[in-house]
């Protein structure tokens, strides 16, 4: 009775989590079905038009209903629990990606949730159904935790895979985009035009390079100090080269350095820089390729010259 009752544990409890969140998710669409009375409600203050008590009642609870549901949809993510630290982290990871918006984290934590619930569910099927270590209850129950961890940690791969593309894609077009700052800069344009042109033109050629400029642009015609647009954009890409290039722009602001020549010497920098990367890639081939060469081309030529030699003994010793 013990192994059945350990077994069968995990799904009363996968069952419990499953009926929590088609209840987040019913009331969700509850609250977009009175999403229109908030509409109304909103448009009447606009214009004056007098508003029952029962209608701002109503108001009201739908806009406490929706605090709630975004407090389960934190607590449900994990995040609600941890520090405002990594939270932070997490945003920031989000922002690498390119998820800026501002339910980008509480949809990460649903998804976290949801890929650890559909990860316990895995493991049951194998369990209850396969039958994945039949008659060994603690072997199941570790597979079942092992699934929803697994489950649970498969987000946060995808967006760190998602978030070093971006990097890496805009660590490419950098040097392309600091030479174009260049010659804007030579015809005789200001630092915010010269931002503003080489993001109209980076965005049709490398699109997240050209939406952090855009992005560095919105936040300069908004912000009264005009280096912390620069430190965001820094922060944002959490690229080394990007962080050269804004502490050269910096500089400029605040002491009026010449932007040109030091744009173009970091734009050789850069290149120089891609280029050694490049040159050592290249040198790692020779040790890289041993291992496949000792796998899987020499078996295959020591079959094609030593194979006719041993046929031919062969045949000696046995006629």
């Amino acid at each position: 009775m013990a192994p059945a009752t350990v077994s069968w544990f995990p799904l009363a409890l996968v069952t419990t989590a499953l009926v929590v969140m088609a209840g987040a998710i019913g009331l969700e669409r509850w609250l977009a079905r009175r999403e229109r009375l908030r509409r109304r409600l909103t448009a009447a203050a606009r214009v004056g038009t007098s508003v029952s008590t029962g209608e701002r009642t109503a108001l009201l609870v739908v806009e406490e209903l929706r605090d709630l549901l975004a407090r389960l949809t934190f607590g449900v993510g994990g995040l609600q629990m941890l520090r405002p630290g990594d939270r932070e982290k997490v945003s920031q990871l989000l922002t690498r990606a390119g998820w800026r918006s501002r339910e980008a984290v509480g949809t990460y934590g649903t998804l976290k949730t949801a890929a650890s619930v559909a990860g316990l569910v895995v493991g049951l099927v194998l369990v209850l159904v396969v039958g994945l270590g039949r008659g060994q209850p603690a072997l199941q129950l570790v597979a079942v935790m092992f699934a929803a961890f697994g489950g649970g940690l498969l987000p946060e791969l995808v967006v760190q895979q998602a978030a070093r593309r971006r990097q890496k894609r805009i660590k490419e077009h950098l040097p392309d985009a600091v030479d174009l700052m260049i010659i804007a800069a030579n015809a005789g344009q200001s630092l915010d035009m010269s931002l503003g042109r080489v993001a109209e033109e980076m965005v049709r050629r490398a699109p997240a390079l050209g939406d952090e400029l855009q992005v560095t642009m919105s936040e300069l015609r908004g912000f009264s100090d005009r280096r912390q647009p620069l430190e965001n954009l820094a922060r944002r890409t959490d690229l080394k080269e990007v962080k050269s290039v804004t502490a050269t722009l910096i500089q400029t602001l605040r002491y009026g350095t010449p932007l040109t020549q030091s744009l173009k010497n970091l734009a050789r920098e850069m290149r120089e820089a891609r280029m050694l990367a490049l040159e050592e890639k290249a040198a790692k081939l020779p040790a890289l390729l041993s291992l496949p060469l000792m796998l899987f081309i020499m078996p295959a030529i020591f079959v094609v010259t030593a194979g006719p030699a041993v046929i031919a003994i062969g045949e000696a010793f046995g006629g």
